[in-house]
């Protein structure tokens, strides 16, 4: 009888102990922020997919309901944060799903969180930092490349890079994982992009027929924009951006692309792409701004976003070299030297630089108390979306291995300006393609597919 009890005993307490693996209480005792969301009558987000029409690519994301609510904040149990309940122009939140193709095929969504009232999330204790919108990024499908190559971004000195924090999600007490909270792309002239108010900022968007606004430039691509917002773009304020956009596209061949661009932030923003052997040529986000509508300043690339295709081309340039979508094949085949002359020297004077800073940040990291909470967490993340993970310290040695060795082909080509024109991308393996579901497909299927192992986008 003592043992048929014991036995109960220690039944009840597995059951009890599987029941609170997602306790609120428990998880708020890992030093990892909690960030609380409830909604309206507990209403979720929800979304419809779009498929792209014939001739372009991608799913993305409509009909988008955007839930009223409140955001608290907290850390070990001491809330720093409560935006209050909603109010329109007085307190809450509302919260919706962002993404495109990755909303389409990961059932742990991202979100993008807009306050009714300016706060600093990341709890900086300044207020320059407030701002409306925010953005919950899934963490745990790309290892460690978004903290890579923001802290890359940072050591190479691009015009902004995106702050952000680790955090434990709940909405309506229904626990979510862990999430990366990151500033938003947009204008903040003291904290994100820095334009003026007669200034742009516009996206080289793979998506952009699923906008209602977007910009054609003379050359037939299309962006979006980003600022102004694209309900406050007037047919004026369009044909002076298109105008800005199109002089600098005549000048790429006219060869005197240096009055149009800031050769640095465009050769930056390459180099992080070639050191973390980006295979996305389509849905990088590329941002480019201005700061105002003068002749006096020049158009810049924004900041790095959406790395997802990051640690895949170990053995040749990021793809965005050859992709006629954006602008580098030009620049980098262009008579004027002055684009490749920069590349090099940024790599030789700032490039390693930053690349060995990154190295010893992420060995520093792995080590770190957040390091080792952020692992406390990891099986239940993964548990909670049915999905398998390695650990943080493991994810850190790939990120450290690929910098390493990407920095050794890097520094044996990128000093012979032919070897940045040459690129010949050696072709995948097209045995065994398969579905992101793990299905067998047919080799010509465009979208997310697998190969060897390794997920690409294919259009």
């Amino acid at each position: 009888m003592k043992k048929k009890i014991i036995i109960t005993l220690c039944l009840l307490a597995f059951l009890n102990s599987f029941a609170n693996k997602y306790d609120k209480d428990s998880i708020k005792k890992i030093d990892i922020p909690v960030m609380e969301i409830y909604t309206e009558n507990k209403e979720e987000p929800s979304c419809d997919y779009i498929f792209a029409p014939e001739g372009e690519d991608g799913i993305s994301i409509t009909n988008t309901t955007k839930i009223p609510g409140r955001i608290i904040l907290s850390r070990l149990g001491i809330p720093y944060y409560d935006s209050g309940e909603y109010e329109n122009n007085k307190g809450g939140m509302k919260i919706k799903i962002r993404g495109n193709t990755s909303a389409y095929w990961n059932p742990k969504k991202s979100f993008k969180i807009k306050l009714e009232k300016k706060a600093d999330l990341l709890n900086r204790n300044n207020k320059n930092y407030a701002d409306k919108e925010w953005v919950l990024i899934d963490e745990g499908g790309d290892g460690m490349i978004a903290e890579t190559a923001f802290k890359l971004s940072e050591e190479i000195g691009m015009q902004w890079t995106p702050q952000h924090c680790y955090i434990n999600l709940f909405i309506n007490d229904d626990y979510r994982g862990i999430y990366m909270l990151t500033e938003s792309v947009k204008r903040n002239t003291s904290a994100r992009l820095n334009v003026t108010e007669t200034g742009y900022i516009i996206e080289k968007d793979a998506y952009w027929w699923n906008e209602d606004k977007y910009l054609t430039t003379n050359t037939n691509r299309k962006y979006t924009f980003k600022y102004p917002d694209s309900d406050d773009v007037t047919d004026s304020i369009s044909n002076c951006i298109k105008l800005s956009v199109d002089n600098l596209e005549y000048s790429l061949i006219s060869g005197n692309y240096e009055d149009y661009i800031d050769i640095n932030s465009f050769a930056k923003w390459l180099l992080c792409h070639d050191i973390l052997g980006d295979s996305d040529a389509a849905g990088s986000n590329i941002y480019i701004t201005k700061y105002d509508n003068t002749n006096n300043t020049k158009i810049m690339m924004g900041n790095i976003w959406d790395l997802g295709g990051s640690f895949k081309i170990a053995d040749n340039w990021s793809a965005i070299h050859t992709n006629p979508l954006f602008y580098y094949p030009q620049l980098i085949a262009s008579s004027n030297q002055k684009f490749i002359d920069t590349y090099q020297e940024l790599w030789n004077s700032e490039a390693i630089k930053a690349i060995d800073n990154t190295i010893e940040y992420l060995k520093e990291y792995s080590q770190s108390q957040e390091a080792i909470n952020l692992q406390k967490l990891r099986p239940i993340n993964c548990e909670r979306w049915n999905f398998t993970s390695e650990s943080i310290q493991y994810d850190i040695q790939v990120a450290v291995n690929w910098l390493n060795n990407r920095k050794k082909w890097l520094d044996n080509h990128i000093n012979i300006s032919n070897n940045i024109n040459s690129i010949e991308y050696k072709k995948r393996n097209r045995h065994n393609i398969f579905s992101i579901n793990g299905k067998k497909i047919n080799y010509n299927t465009k979208g997310i597919i697998i190969t060897n192992g390794i997920k690409y986008y294919q259009h």
